[in-house]
């Protein structure tokens, strides 16, 4: 088989020959005339080229008007970026690449010469299911033209559920993740009841609809303004206690799976239970965390701890008057009062036999 570019049903589009490249094993070139719309397959030496990180590559920064589909493993050109009747010729290339001798895959790029205007300094809104206008982007982790923030005007972006966002600069026609937006809701928004802002992870949006984004070029920041359309998704959240350690929650994690809350108690209300088992020397401490009652949003600190100096006289099965630590390897109950604000603790070790359990100290 002609090492090639093939049409969906097999014809053969334009040949591929082999090129010499400093730092490839293969590189192979050819030119393929596409309009919008058109779907195309790589085959080489009698295989179809496939987007996995062993055979091959797309790299769309470099791939203008190109898609590519993981299911049909074809490269598909974009009539939204293309913008133009009738066809237009691509460069293609496929590189065969290693590093140290390490073979890593197939790298594919189409080129036809041209890109969107990018504005030097300027900031874009990246992420993955926005809209703005008639032009959606399921992955628009890129500078994309029509994803810029004017200072001017601002930028008018749809969002929903399944939303993902991020404010970038572009420096040198590139993204620079080290610009250090800041983010926040318009007046006399809550952006608990509408976005989730972004920070150390990707912005989402709990109240979909359209959003004006502005800009202050001085400070680096994002204003968001939801459209009038939009409903606020108003969260009730409710103050719970988990367990967090060194040992128990792997280096401090905060985890809120049913397994590590003080419960309350079924017969008292200001009661709240715990039953654990803990390492020995296992440093540890109660945290309070905001629960979304509805179970959507993830928890968030309360900035409320139990800790050590709640506990009850005269327990000897934890010390320490902050972080508490388990003396011994075993289970242990912690009861603790809300009326009081004092925690109670009972422990059982196993017995070197393995079959009797002695209790320690409340």
């Amino acid at each position: 088989m002609i090492n090639g570019i093939y049409s969906k049903d097999g014809n053969l589009l334009a040949e591929l020959e082999e090129t010499d490249h400093a730092g490839y094993l293969r590189q192979l070139a050819g030119v393929v005339s596409l309009k919008a719309g058109d779907e195309v397959v790589l085959k080489i030496d009698g295989s179809m080229l496939t987007h996995t990180p062993t055979t091959a590559e797309l790299w769309t920064d470099s791939c203008y008007g190109i898609e590519f589909s993981q299911e049909k493993a074809t490269f598909t050109a974009k009539e939204s970026i293309l913008g133009v009747a009738g066809a237009r010729p691509f460069n293609v290339y496929a590189k065969f690449w290693t590093d140290n001798n390490v073979k890593f895959g197939w790298t594919i790029t189409m080129d036809d010469g041209e890109r969107d205007p990018i504005v030097e300094g300027g900031a874009y809104l990246v992420g993955a299911n926005l809209t703005v206008g008639e032009h959606t982007e399921a992955d628009a982790w890129k500078l994309i033209k029509d994803f810029y923030i004017n200072p001017e005007g601002g930028l008018k972006v749809t969002l929903t559920e399944n939303s993902e966002f991020k404010v970038a600069k572009c420096v040198g026609g590139k993204i620079n993740w080290d610009s250090n937006p800041q983010y926040k809701m318009a007046d006399g928004y809550k952006a608990e009841n509408y976005l989730n802002l972004p920070g150390s992870d990707n912005g989402k949006a709990w109240a979909p609809g359209e959003y004006t984004i502005t800009v202050d070029v001085d400070t680096w920041t994002f204003t968001f303004t939801p459209g009038e359309d939009v409903e606020p998704d108003e969260v009730q959240y409710e103050l719970r206690y988990f367990i967090k350690g060194k040992l128990v929650t792997e280096n401090w994690q905060n985890k809120t799976e049913d397994k590590y809350e003080l419960k309350q108690s079924s017969t008292d209300e200001n009661i709240y239970e715990l039953t654990i088992d803990l390492a020995e020397n296992d440093e540890f401490m109660f945290n309070g965390m905001n629960v979304d009652v509805a179970g959507k949003r993830p928890a968030t600190g309360a900035n409320q701890f139990i800790k050590g100096d709640s506990l009850e006289e005269g327990i000897t099965c934890v010390t320490g008057t902050g972080n508490m630590t388990a003396v011994a390897a075993g289970t242990y109950t912690f009861t603790y009062n809300a009326t009081t604000q004092k925690l109670s603790v009972t422990f059982e070790a196993e017995s070197a036999g393995g079959d009797e359990a002695v209790e320690g100290n409340e």
